[in-house]
């Protein structure tokens, strides 16, 4: 397995300019990760320029892009949000083709409580971005996220009604417990559309705050035992977003380094 981060983490110090994406990404290459994913909004701009300069950093430090996220949601029920987020995810798209991530995750941001509504609207959302999709060749992930797509049987539906090879599931090892479900037996119950794993933890009783792996209430023995049941060979990209991002991401990826042996 490769180990990486969302870039997230560090967002407190990218907001107030005492960190650069330079220096997030020279951390990561001396402390032993292999690459990172981009959340978007943590950009201060998304110039041509901004973008060649963050994929020369990541260059220089010999770090891969497991996943280009975004805020933005898919799921839209007039034109004019509809038309936005076409925009948003070409944008999103060709950002991720130059920096080579061959992922880019998509969220619904709503709830509705029709779940045929919701799977109606959903699935035009992402009509175009898979259209999007084709035209850069890249694979559209969908998460056990808050929204339409939090529980697995909603999630399940989704891609079932999609049907295309370029949705691929991203799993989210904290929000399952979020919606009482058990990581292990969504894990299990999407595997073999896995292709990237949010690594984070938390106490069930607020997965809102996250905290050093290991030291929360997901099962982690048994997820990395699926996971290696599995093969999976791709990122753990770890979320944690509290204080001391350097030594709470240090202790997390040893912590799953153990598990895996």
């Amino acid at each position: 397995m490769k180990y990486g981060f969302l870039n997230l983490c560090f967002d407190k110090d990218l907001r107030t300019v005492n960190k650069t994406h330079r220096d997030v990404f020279k951390w990561a290459s001396e402390n032993g990760f292999d690459g990172v994913e981009i959340y978007l909004p943590t950009l201060s701009e998304l110039s041509w320029l901004k973008i060649q300069g963050v994929k020369k950093a990541l260059t220089d430090y010999s770090l891969k892009v497991s996943q280009v996220s975004h805020a933005n949601p898919f799921l839209s029920r007039d034109e004019t949000s509809q038309r936005y987020a076409k925009r948003y995810y070409t944008l999103a798209a060709e950002i991720a083709s130059v920096l080579e991530a061959p992922f880019l995750r998509a969220t619904s941001g709503m709830k509705l409580t029709d779940v045929g509504e919701a799977l109606k609207h959903a699935a035009e959302g992402l009509g175009d971005i898979l259209d999007i999709a084709d035209d850069y060749d890249l694979t559209i992930t969908l998460e056990n996220h808050p929204g339409i797509e939090e529980k697995s049987s909603t999630l399940a539906s989704l891609f079932q009604t999609l049907k295309s090879p370029r949705v691929k599931f991203n799993f989210d090892t904290v929000n399952s417990m979020g919606v009482h479900e058990d990581p292990v037996e969504v894990l299990r119950r999407f595997s073999n559309l896995l292709v990237h794993v949010h690594a984070c933890d938390a106490y069930a009783r607020n997965v809102h705050e996250k905290t050093v792996i290991g030291m929360g209430d997901v099962p982690w023995k048994g997820v990395m035992e699926q996971l290696k049941a599995l093969r999976y060979k791709g990122f753990l990209s770890i979320e944690y977003f509290g204080d001391n991002p350097q030594h709470a991401l240090i202790e997390s990826m040893n912590n799953l380094k153990h598990l895996e042996v």
